[in-house]
């Protein structure tokens, strides 16, 4: 199918009219194009990984990176999360609410990397 140009639209010879004439003239090598895009993004996309450590933003030779791990060699680092939970009647101080702060207080011990778990039941 050929598109022709009539003398009376004003759309001849504009930028996007000659544009779509382009994408119409080779429509499967743009769709094959697109395709091979989304096909090697998504191969890479499996390459993608997640991490909670932010010392992958600097280099080895990060001078404050160096004087942050030597911070941290004497003191300690803080990576802290904090839980909060309300219970439905509004009052934690009751026997089945202090329970299941103590259920959650001795779950949260046993989480990756857990070095201290405060909570109402160990203070």
């Amino acid at each position: 199918m050929t598109m022709k140009k009539s003398a009376g639209r004003e759309s001849d010879g504009t930028l996007a009219y000659n544009y779509c004439q382009w994408l119409h003239k080779y429509r499967w090598q743009v769709v094959a194009f697109y395709a091979l895009v989304a096909v090697v993004a998504g191969w890479q996309a499996l390459e993608l990984r997640s991490t909670m450590d932010n010392r992958v933003f600097f280099g080895p030779d990060n001078p404050e990176l160096k004087l942050l791990t030597l911070l941290e060699k004497d003191y300690t680092q803080t990576n802290d999360v904090l839980v909060a939970v309300e219970p439905p009647g509004g009052d934690a101080f009751t026997r089945e609410g202090l329970s299941a702060v103590l259920a959650l207080t001795n779950d949260l011990w046993k989480a990756p990397f857990a070095t201290r778990v405060d909570s109402l039941t160990n203070f």
